[in-house]
């Protein structure tokens, strides 16, 4: 099985690639069929979205960078994990310019009529997230869009694991949090063994 995880964090080793990977190794201590893409976000040449209308006509986003190896990426995961900190109540600006290339699968889809994934290439998506304070309601607008961007790419929005208060203690502290993190993986992969 395939995994896709990309990491929007301009941080290496932050609190959202500590949870990405305990949630990975649920995955992989519990299903030894598992490839795993790792990509950091941060270190990809993305550009954001022109709005040229281009895929509205044709099956292909015109920009040719690191996103067309993405789609190729997205295409053929079985998962896809999205792990980002919580900038402003939504995701990095790495995470954005990703999800906003993926517009694309919008665009085929209703202006088309001809989706580029299809309904038999159903994929599980998975958002996480870490927010440096704690107030109520601060994963709603990244949630709204990790909602949108899963759906356009065919994905279930199967599982999220936020964690809060990362700039007083980090995840690595929030027991609990680790805890469901490994959990989430153990459940995917008793999921991908059934498919």
């Amino acid at each position: 099985m395939n995994i896709l995880l990309l990491l929007g964090s301009p941080r290496k080793n932050g609190n959202t690639e500590y949870m990405a990977d305990k949630v990975i190794e649920g995955i992989t201590e519990n299903n030894d069929n598992v490839n795993l893409n790792k990509l950091y976000l941060s270190k990809m040449k993305i550009s954001p979205c022109i709005a040229c209308g281009v895929c509205e006509k044709e099956p292909f986003c015109i920009l040719e960078d690191e996103m067309q190896d993405i789609y190729k990426y997205i295409k053929e995961c079985d998962v896809i994990i999205v792990a980002s900190p919580l900038y402003f109540c939504s995701v990095s600006a790495q995470a954005k310019a990703c999800i906003d290339r993926c517009q694309m699968y919008f665009n085929n889809r209703v202006f088309r009529k001809t989706p580029i994934i299809t309904g038999d290439n159903k994929k599980i998506g998975i958002a996480i997230s870490s927010g440096g304070s704690k107030y109520p309601n601060q994963f709603d607008c990244l949630e709204m869009t990790m909602k949108f961007f899963f759906t356009e790419i065919n994905a279930d929005f199967t599982a999220k694991l936020y964690a809060t208060e990362t700039d007083k203690k980090h995840v690595k502290e929030q027991t609990s949090v680790i805890s469901e993190a490994y959990e989430i993986g153990r459940s995917i992969a008793n999921e991908l063994k059934c498919r």
